[in-house]
């Protein structure tokens, strides 16, 4: 995101949210019931929530260490539960639910 947003100016922010967040849950909704409520906030549905800082967003992770955290991730909410605090992921939790094609 940074890359497209930053570097070369031809996205905006929403559009990369709307690109990696909203088109998908719109598509994969379509296939599998359970994700309705994906991709959207609003009462009653179940958003999961990224907060960033725009001017440190950076991704590490190369193929030789897929592993490394992106930088400027402040905040990650899954099913209402924190999985990243202030930068800090925290382990001890395991929010979320596995969603199969046929469920409704």
């Amino acid at each position: 995101p940074k890359r497209w947003v930053i570097d070369t100016g031809k996205w905006q922010w929403v559009t990369v949210f709307q690109k990696l967040s909203y088109h998908p849950a719109q598509e994969l909704s379509a296939a599998i019931p359970g994700l309705k409520n994906k991709g959207v906030l609003r009462v009653g549905a179940d958003a999961d929530l990224l907060v960033i800082d725009p001017k440190r967003l950076d991704d590490w992770a190369t193929y030789q260490h897929p592993n490394q955290a992106s930088r400027g991730i402040r905040h990650v909410f899954v099913s209402g539960q924190w999985v990243v605090r202030d930068g800090t992921f925290n382990s001890k939790v395991s929010p979320g639910t596995l969603l199969r094609s046929n469920q409704p």
